[in-house]
């Protein structure tokens, strides 16, 4: 679906990427954390093109397509950059019926069911405010409505929790959970880490970018790597990599070396250091808990 290999770009004289190889298949979910996360989504969308490597997105190398094939691509992806893509000046319905208009659905199937999007992203539908009047929180949402309302094949989600803490990361776990179930495949960047443990929690791939490289690429069964502390992820403590997964609410096992099981139910960050070599390291949610 999509496939970085070995991507560079840079703005003026300075490296946004440089060198980040990752994959995303069908139907998978993968989190993008670190600097340049919001650079890989632009690369995918096509708005901008590498200076290096190649980009494919559903096999194309949506780099070198004409505009007019580009933007068939983009008719198959649901995008969101922060709440750039929302008209202030309308409602939040009027805002995801518009999606649905320009696709070509009727003014009353595109009520209908943008009363109903609105509804599963946690919006009152019956709401008249304007978008602009609206706070950071609920506008986050009405982005989010407006990316899914078209059922994509492919969701693009940069900065998808502006605003958001704990129940707003939850939240948005539990749609693209509930979309993973239906085929959908989605990419995340945000450096949250409620939504980061929630990633864990669901064994999504992961891949961390720091100081304009790739650092670290995983899933639940390959971990992240390195926090400098909670809500800033990744960075690296001295010379060891180490895992930052405070306020996780699972109880985790590290496993292909001394078993070790932790509680990450506390509010304080805790850091620990890597009992083995973090490339052949596994780690696998063992239950939640209370």
């Amino acid at each position: 679906m999509i496939s970085f290999s070995d991507v560079t770009h840079k703005r003026g004289n300075k490296s946004i990427l440089r060198s980040v190889n990752f994959t995303l298949e069908e139907t998978h979910t993968r989190l993008i954390t670190g600097s340049g996360k919001s650079t890989v989504c632009r690369l995918i969308a096509g708005e901008i093109t590498p200076d290096n490597g190649e980009v494919f997105v559903f096999d194309a190398p949506i780099h070198r397509l004409t505009s007019r094939s580009q933007s068939q691509i983009r008719s198959q992806m649901g995008i969101m950059f922060g709440h750039d893509l929302l008209m202030l000046s309308k409602t939040p319905l009027e805002n995801v019926m518009l999606k649905l208009r320009l696709a070509g659905i009727c003014q009353k199937e595109s009520k209908f069911i943008g009363m109903r999007m609105l509804a599963e992203v946690g919006i009152d539908v019956d709401t008249d405010v304007k978008t602009k009047h609206l706070s950071t929180q609920v506008r986050t949402r009405v982005a989010w409505a407006c990316a899914l309302v078209l059922s994509p094949q492919l969701l693009v989600l940069d900065s998808p929790l502006l605003g958001m803490g704990e129940e707003g990361a939850q939240s948005l776990a539990q749609i693209i959970r509930d979309r993973e179930s239906f085929g959908q495949t989605t990419l995340v960047a945000t450096d949250n880490v409620w939504f980061h443990n929630w990633a864990l929690l669901s064994r999504w791939e992961i891949t961390a970018l720091e100081e304009q490289r790739m650092i670290a690429a995983g899933s639940g069964e390959y971990p992240i790597v390195t926090s400098d502390h909670a809500g800033n992820l990744p960075a690296e403590v001295g010379d060891e990599p180490v895992f930052d997964l405070s306020d996780s609410i699972a109880e985790l096992q590290f496993s292909e070396s001394e078993e070790l099981e932790i509680d990450f139910s506390m509010e304080e960050a805790l850091v620990f250091d890597v009992p083995v070599d973090y490339e052949e390291f596994e780690l696998s949610v063992v239950k939640e808990v209370a």
